[in-house]
């Protein structure tokens, strides 16, 4: 199973979207579950966040500023491909 999730418009001035990917093999997820966050910034540039925690991402989208919680949860603590 792959499951994709899209969140746009965010209330940030650095982060423009978050795409969030991951495969499963059984047919259900869990919040644990890691995949690859890709980070669009507002100023154009792309990243692939790598075992990223879908928990996270739901933890990112329930802050008041994605921008800061993604710093905080994300940014200085996984690996990532810089893509554009």
């Amino acid at each position: 199973m792959i499951v994709r999730f899209e969140a746009s418009d965010l209330d940030s001035s650095n982060v423009d979207s978050f795409e969030y990917y991951f495969t499963s093999p059984e047919r259900r997820w869990k919040m644990k579950q890691e995949g690859e966050l890709l980070v669009t910034f507002s100023n154009g540039q792309k990243y692939i966040y790598h075992d990223v925690a879908f928990i996270k991402v739901m933890n990112i989208m329930a802050e008041p500023s994605a921008g800061t919680a993604f710093n905080n949860l994300v940014k200085s603590s996984h690996k990532y491909t810089k893509i554009s």
